[in-house]
């Protein structure tokens, strides 16, 4: 069965407008069951009003100003180890029973890069429960 065009009535507008052959088609393809309700320039007016009200503007934050979800915790946990930084030239990190060395090794280099001071970190001895660090720069 060959399609033919029809003519709809705007919902917006109440102007008359074609659903041609070849969009019948296409929303066939689509699996659309309704008709269109708009003509192109409504529906093309109707899009941009929506888009401009609700397309949010994102700033980008500093990671220092992150204070939710596990930013807060990363800052947290990096802060005994900023202090450290800025505090002395070289250090000595003992790990407790439940911490994760990889972890504590993570937490110091990030401290680094918020300091902007460079460190050098290494285990004391291969039990990885001491973690021996000092500045190599700035």
């Amino acid at each position: 069965m060959a399609l033919q065009d029809k003519i709809l009535t705007c919902v917006e507008c109440g102007k008359e407008f074609a659903f041609t052959a070849g969009e019948q088609e296409f929303f066939a393809q689509k699996g659309f069951t309704n008709e269109p309700k708009r003509c192109k320039g409504c529906k093309a007016m109707r899009t941009r009003a929506r888009v401009g009200k609700t397309m949010a503007k994102f700033t980008k934050l500093d990671r220092n100003d992150v204070v939710l979800g596990r930013g807060r915790a990363a800052l947290v946990a990096r802060k005994p180890y900023v202090e450290a930084i800025k505090a002395g030239q070289a250090g000595k990190i003992e790990i407790d029973r439940g911490e994760r060395p990889a972890t504590v090794k993570r937490l110091l280099q990030e401290a680094s890069k918020e300091t902007g001071v460079r460190v050098r970190s290494s285990w004391e001895d291969s039990s990885q429960r001491v973690l021996l660090w000092k500045r190599t720069g700035r």
